[in-house]
């Protein structure tokens, strides 16, 4: 049960009718940048007389006593037109989507943006949802706070704090949240939620791992009646699930969950995860060493390999044409075995020899065998491959080449080869070395 003194006591002052603000707990909670913006927010929808709120996932961890970031402010009123307002008074740029009349402050990007204020703000203007069938993306239409609270997934993330005026702090728990939450339980609204939008399937396996909440009985019920409906959404948009649930600590749990509920079978039916994954999960790090200059996506796509690595290839190729990964988790799986099996018997190779082998190969295979080997040599030959051996070129060039009056042609390439491969492996110190031994291979050709 999740149960704090904060949340006690706001959950008792509304089961006995009272009115409840949590301006003090919110203005604690917030950064100075975050107060900044926030009350700059507020400013100016009172001016327009137009009610604003914080709602969902903030509220509910301001009252778990949970770090408060991700804001989602609704304004019962056009959001785009706020965003501007908020641009013109303290920098940055706006993103706006005019059909669902959200916008996202890129705080960052803009000229005179503050350094303490948020990366970026989702503003969004209240709205109401029909799900033309089960999960397509819903037709929306102007609302007020009541309306878009109605159309979110779970009850403890209906939970509204109101910032205009004279409102600021009131908490609004129209929808029951507050008792779930201190009840540590997750619900549904409505007993279509699942169907509308299958993608809540996973994402409550999420809440309910990071939290540490059960899913309450009938909302258990209706997922697994929805089950179906999985596979009527698009790879893409169960991708960006998958991704949520691979971004959090409590990933291995969450899949777990996935697997028994029947979850992952409903997505493709050879999809699963057992202990050996969850090993293997377990060892994806916080951030890949920067010798493998890969780009920040980087560590999804190896988190993907970790766990799909350990089925049959073409199982693995399958779901990752299925969930649209990159192209380069495929090439790791396709790779993985052979890169296996060969890299035990580099460990005795010559520093050429090891550039040679794996020069071709997909650098996630090869951060995802660093991280599965428990073997501290072959871990340590990989880093030095990454970090060092990789760059090692020849200080001599085709045009050195052709001044020696070489023609062009194969052996150009031959001869920068075999020259690489003496400075890898230590033949070669200086340029005057490597030179003389270009004399010997050109005379050897003579």
């Amino acid at each position: 049960m999740a149960s704090n003194e904060l949340l006690n006591q706001v959950l008792a002052a509304s089961q006995a009718g009272e009115r409840v603000s949590l301006a003090a707990e919110l203005e604690a909670a917030l950064s100075v940048g975050d107060l900044r913006w926030l009350n700059a927010a507020a400013a100016q929808a009172e001016a327009a007389e137009l009610p604003l709120y914080l709602v969902g996932g903030v509220v509910r961890d301001l009252l778990l006593g949970r770090p408060v970031k991700d804001f989602d402010v609704v304004v019962e009123g056009d959001a785009i037109a706020l965003g501007q307002r908020l641009v013109r008074e303290l920098g940055g740029r706006l993103t706006s989507h005019r059909r669902f009349g959200t916008a996202v402050w890129h705080v960052e990007n803009g000229d005179g943006a503050d350094a303490e204020l948020p990366a970026a703000i989702d503003l969004i203007s209240a709205r109401r949802e029909r799900y033309a069938y089960p999960g397509a993306l819903p037709e929306v239409g102007s609302g007020d706070i009541q309306q878009d609270l109605l159309r979110r997934d779970f009850s403890i993330n209906t939970l509204a704090l109101r910032l205009d005026g004279r409102h600021f702090g009131r908490l609004l728990d129209p929808l029951g949240g507050l008792a779930d939450l201190a009840a540590g339980q997750l619900r549904v609204l409505h007993d279509r939620s699942f169907i509308d939008d299958p993608t809540r399937i996973l994402r409550i396996l999420r809440f309910a791992a990071r939290l540490d909440f059960e899913i309450e009985a009938r909302t258990a019920t209706w997922l697994g009646a929805a089950l179906p409906g999985l596979t009527e959404i698009s790879g893409e948009r169960v991708r960006n699930e998958l991704n949520a649930i691979l971004a959090e600590d409590s990933r291995t749990k969450t899949l777990a969950m996935a697997e028994e509920l029947g979850v992952l079978a409903a997505i493709q039916p050879a999809l699963r995860f057992d202990a050996t994954m969850a090993a293997s999960l377990e060892r994806l790090p916080d951030a890949i060493d920067a010798v493998w200059a890969l780009d920040a996506m980087a560590r999804h796509d190896l988190a993907y390999l970790l766990w799909l690595r350990h089925l049959p290839t073409e199982d693995g190729l399958a779901l990752a044409v299925q969930l649209r990964l990159p192209q380069r988790v495929s090439e790791a799986l396709v790779a993985w075995t052979g890169l296996a099996e060969r890299l035990p018997l580099l460990l005795a190779a010559a520093p050429s020899e090891v550039v040679q082998a794996l020069e071709s190969a997909p650098d996630l295979a090869l951060v995802a065998l660093a991280l599965e080997s428990d073997n501290d040599g072959l871990r340590k030959l990989l880093a030095t491959y990454a970090g060092n051996w990789r760059h090692v070129r020849p200080s001599l060039n085709g045009h050195d080449l052709r001044r020696r009056g070489l023609e062009p042609g194969p052996r150009y390439g031959q001869i920068l080869a075999r020259l690489r491969a003496a400075w890898l492996d230590g033949q070669v110190t200086s340029p005057d070395e490597e030179r003389a031994l270009l004399d010997q291979l050109v005379a050897a050709d003579d």
